[in-house]
């Protein structure tokens, strides 16, 4: 009975020392991920998205959220299948990028930027008909279905999450689906008081206290996360 006892304890042990393990190398992993223009990963975000790759959903962009800058940011993770569509949207926006930038004579932060209307409005034109484009293929509509299927794994996420606590409305954790953009067709978590806010901005700043709140909840997100990941 004893021994049966030692031999369970020394399995469960030896199972959290193996996610243990896996979750270093992935964190370690994300030290080299760069984006678009140059920027490393948030640090605030970085065991968010650790664990979600883990726990099977592959990430495509994120954000810890910001209070300084030119501008405020609501924390959210971009999800979805890893498949070569991505790779193929990538190389093209990233071409589409290099071409307007030496056209107009801006680097690819003033771009982002949007310093120069008419590079602004040149670029949006072309990954616009980049979209329409790459839509209508076979190869991303069977990647669509897959794309389909990882949202529903979300929602099953996050139905978990929010039946192990109590939060406010505002604050909700939810699913934004959105089209190709630089990091391919996502899935976007987020607060569902963040993309209320972004769509009113134009009458409603945001403020430093809105986005701590934001920020405050993919903490209790992300320990959820933690603590699925190492239940055994």
């Amino acid at each position: 009975m004893e021994n049966n006892l030692n031999k369970q304890l020394s399995s469960i042990e030896e199972k959290k020392k193996k996610k243990e393990e896996a979750f270093n190398k992935t964190i370690k992993r994300l030290d080299d991920v760069v984006d678009g223009i140059g920027n490393s990963m948030d640090q605030e975000i970085k065991e968010t998205v650790t664990y979600l790759l883990l726990l099977g959903f592959n990430t495509t962009g994120s954000c810890a959220g910001h209070t300084t800058g030119r501008s405020f940011a609501f924390p959210y993770i971009n999800i979805a299948p890893l498949d070569n569509q991505q790779l193929v949207y990538n190389e093209a926006r990233k071409k589409i990028t290099n071409e307007i930038c030496s056209k107009y004579n801006l680097t690819k932060i003033q771009l982002v930027e949007e310093v120069n209307t008419l590079a602004d409005e040149e670029f949006i034109d072309k990954l616009v008909e980049l979209d329409e484009t790459l839509g209508k293929t076979t190869e991303y509509k069977n990647w669509f279905k897959e794309f389909m299927a990882m949202g529903s794994k979300i929602d099953e996420l996050l139905l978990e999450f929010y039946n192990s606590k109590n939060t406010t409305d505002n604050l909700d954790i939810i699913k934004q689906g959105s089209g190709f953009n630089e990091h391919g067709s996502v899935w976007r978590v987020e607060s569902r008081f963040s993309n209320k806010k972004r769509r009113e901005r134009e009458t409603k700043p945001i403020t430093i206290e809105e986005v701590q709140e934001a920020q405050e909840e993919m903490q209790k997100f992300t320990q959820f996360l933690k603590e699925k990941y190492f239940k055994i």
